[in-house]
Order: C-alpha cells, then sequence, then structure tokens
C-alpha cells in the first residue's frame, strides 16, 4: 500500500513513541506535535492507515481510546485522550 506523507509520518511517530512509551498513555496531541500537522483531518488519516492494516483502533461506545500499531508483530499499545482531539 502507498502512504501519503502525513500517513507516513503517524506511522513514524507511533513507531518513536511505541519503545520509550510502551506501558504509558500517549496523548494525540504529542503526535500532533510531532507530525507538525494541525488536528483538522488527523482522524481521517488514521482511519485510512487502519483500513490499510496498519493500526487497529481500541474503541469505547464508539469512542476510539487507544491505537495499537500493526507493524513487525509489535503489540505495543498507545492511548490517548478522545477529548484531546476535539
Amino acid at each position: 500500500m502507498i502512504m501519503n506523507k502525513t500517513q507516513q509520518q503517524i506511522i513514524f511517530v507511533l513507531e518513536k513513541l511505541t519503545p520509550r512509551f510502551k506501558e504509558r498513555s500517549i496523548p494525540i496531541g504529542w503526535i500532533l506535535s510531532d507530525i507538525k500537522k494541525s488536528q483538522f483531518g488527523i482522524e481521517q488519516e488514521l482511519d485510512i492507515l487502519e483500513k490499510q492494516g496498519f493500526v487497529e483502533f481500541q474503541k469505547v461506545n464508539n469512542s476510539i481510546i487507544g491505537i495499537y500499531l500493526k507493524r513487525e508483530g509489535s503489540e505495543a499499545y498507545l492511548a490517548y485522550a478522545q477529548n484531546q482531539n476535539k
């Protein structure tokens, strides 16, 4: 699958944060600041990455509460607060 630049940046940031913060919650704001992108449109990019099989969302009542990065058998869990994405 071909990823656009924003999607590549998201995956890069998730890969970078995963080893350091495996047991800790990752706010979505950290990801946004690392990819230097406004909050507008980030959910669209994450949805595309999910459909392509790069990430998997953990949802509660249709609200995303976490992200699993699905690369090379990684089970690392990155959580973020839904309200920080509004």
